[in-house]
């Protein structure tokens, strides 16, 4: 793995959320794997005063996080349906 993934805050609550199906959970955390790898493939960074974060959508969810370079780090700070997410 190049990165070490954390997942915080809001994405940390999306995984003991029971609403959510542990199809999507499963699917989430594949994505999450992959970011390990390949942190900003594919993906687009936000615009305004949150440009340093980037947005994968997973299914009906969209994953927010922000890469740190120097350390070899992806932070995954939101985790919540495209539609409720901004």
């Amino acid at each position: 793995m190049g990165y070490r993934v954390e997942v915080r805050g809001g994405a940390a609550r999306f995984f003991k959320a029971r609403r959510v199906s542990y199809e999507h959970k499963d699917r989430v955390r594949i994505v999450l794997h992959e970011l390990a790898e390949e942190p900003r493939r594919g993906d687009r960074h936000l615009k305004g005063e949150y440009y340093c974060f980037w947005r994968r959508r997973v299914g009906d969810y969209r994953m927010i996080y922000k890469v740190f370079e120097e350390e070899k780090r992806v932070v995954v700070v939101e985790i919540c349906l495209r539609s409720q997410c901004y």
